[in-house]
């Protein structure tokens, strides 16, 4: 199949990507029922998100209708590194006569050219990364045998062992189930909140990637709430509204906290959906349009996008919580999403209906927890409030990079605030999880149960047995080293990240300090000396 390729780009204000002019020959597979189709054919354009396909025979094909093109993509698109033929799923969109042809057809590529490609590329690394998690499953059935065998031995410890395992199957098992919303081109209004105190960092960085958000700029608007700042971030915002003349910002004379800024941009914000970015987070271009799209249904209060980690070369907690995130996105949230019961819309990305938000956002904004006003967990709150009467999901495609802290300091301040907020917010779910779906509850309770006894079992298996009862702790360690090696092996699946060691530098670093955190932050919820870092 030949291309030849015209140089020029058309670009428009309604085009979210350029369009190329292209003349090659392709095919067109259509299914019907068990059975397809095949109609040949030439590309006449193409973009990012969809092509133009011409057939010299009418055939009967429809709106919405399913469809496969078959084609010979060239490196000069720079979507492809070698010429190679792959089938990119769509759908029609639109059906007429073309000029000198019998037939035109619009076909809308369900994803990017590049991600269909980058698909097809890395098909042998998930290949190999699903046979190695099977292979890992089955050792850790074999492990868990033990725990059956000898569990009136040990009864409660056993009991843990094979709850951890289910939880762990249950979630990734649901997990495979997950469809990534919709593109439906539904393109609400959308107002970009970023609430930022002494950011001067990164700032900049984050402002010019949501200004690169592929949406309407009539639709679109973004707003940075600089609340009491002292170091350049001032004076960087005034420079970056001479660059951008359409960013507003808004300033709070003194610090009043991330969940005030995120209040006061929510009430100043002029559209209909929000969109919430941490000062320190730079959204895809795809970001902000994929993340509205679940909003069509009425029913979608809040939808959480995907986290992944800026990776710094001289960062280990970047290269460690690069797996974490990724599993906490692409097995947590996404097997919660499956029944609409995502628990945590993650700060650095996610979005709200607006009107859901100003409804709850006096008792939101002023919300106390015993005895004292809840300051941190501002996003698993909000998550909260419109949890209870809405559904909320994840949208795997809707992807934001963030920022992780550099130094110890930072990064147990960090995790000691989100632990608090999970204490918190974990209680207040708790009473009214249970009316959503089984299978939403289920693994939230058993997540809880695990959380709390982690500690006290590692304690058991590394000290008390070794010491007291000359029990080695083989056992213990190579059930958890083989969980998360699982874990690990679905993480390599979705990323073929070379980073996937990382999740067992993790593991140290959890039953070492991590998971005492837990016990600290429950007994010290009232106490908001760390509060939110902004």
């Amino acid at each position: 199949m030949g291309n030849e390729i015209e140089t020029s780009r058309e670009t428009s204000e309604r085009r979210r990507y350029g369009r190329l002019v292209v003349t090659g020959d392709a095919q067109l597979v259509v299914p019907e029922g068990s059975r397809h189709r095949t109609i040949a054919g030439k590309i006449r354009d193409v973009s990012a998100t969809g092509i133009r396909f011409e057939a010299e025979t009418q055939h009967a094909l429809q709106l919405g209708d399913s469809a496969i093109v078959v084609w010979d993509v060239p490196p000069q698109l720079g979507y492809t590194l070698h010429p190679k033929s792959y089938k990119l799923t769509g759908t029609i969109a639109r059906v007429d006569t073309a000029d000198g042809m019998g037939y035109s057809l619009g076909i809308k590529f369900t994803r990017l050219i590049p991600e269909q490609a980058q698909q097809v590329d890395t098909r042998p690394q998930r290949v190999s990364a699903v046979v190695m998690a099977v292979l890992v499953a089955i050792g850790i059935c074999i492990l868990k045998a033990r725990n059956v065998m000898f569990y009136w031995w040990a009864p409660i410890a056993n009991t843990y062992s094979l709850l951890v395992c289910t939880y762990v199957y249950l979630r990734v098992a649901m997990s495979m189930f997950y469809k990534e919303p919709k593109d439906v081109g539904y393109m609400p209004s959308v107002s970009l909140i970023i609430s930022a105190k002494n950011e001067e960092n990164h700032i900049r960085e984050t402002v010019r990637h949501a200004f690169e958000s592929r949406y309407p700029s009539h639709l679109f608007e973004v707003i940075v709430i600089d609340d009491g700042s002292t170091d350049k971030t001032p004076e960087l915002l005034t420079q970056l509204s001479n660059e951008y003349p359409r960013l507003r910002v808004l300033r709070h004379s003194e610090n009043k906290g991330k969940r005030y800024a995120m209040a006061t941009g929510a009430m100043e914000a002029k559209n209909d959906i929000l969109v919430f970015v941490d000062s320190d987070s730079l959204v895809d271009e795809e970001g902000v349009y994929r993340i509205v799209q679940p909003f069509h249904d009425k029913a979608i209060g809040a939808v959480a996008g995907e986290i992944s980690v800026v990776v710094e070369k001289d960062n280990f907690f970047s290269k460690m919580e690069v797996v974490r995130y990724q599993i906490s996105q692409r097995v947590i949230k996404a097997s919660e999403s499956l029944f609409n019961g995502v628990t945590c819309c993650s700060g650095p990305f996610a979005a709200y209906r607006r009107i859901s938000v100003l409804r709850v956002l006096p008792d939101w904004l002023n919300q106390s927890f015993a005895g004292q006003q809840a300051t941190f967990g501002d996003d698993r709150s909000l998550t909260n409030y419109i949890l209870r009467t809405h559904r909320v999901i994840f949208h795997h495609g809707a992807v934001c990079r963030t920022y992780v802290p550099r130094t110890w300091h930072d990064y147990f301040h960090q995790q000691l605030r989100w632990k608090k907020s999970w204490a918190r917010e974990t209680i207040i779910a708790s009473t009214f999880i249970w009316r959503k779906h089984p299978l939403t509850a289920i693994p939230f309770y058993l997540g809880i149960l695990i959380t709390l006894f982690s500690p006290l079992i590692a304690l058991r298996a590394l000290v008390y047995l070794p010491i007291f009862l000359s029990v080695s702790p083989l056992p213990y360690l190579t059930g958890l080293a083989l969980i998360n090696v699982l874990l690990a092996c679905v993480f390599f699946y979705y990323t073929r990240s070379r980073y996937w060691p990382y999740i067992l530098a993790f593991v140290v670093l959890y039953i070492g300090a991590l998971c005492w955190q837990t016990y600290y932050a429950i007994v010290t919820i009232p106490r908001n000396h760390w509060g939110s870092r902004v």
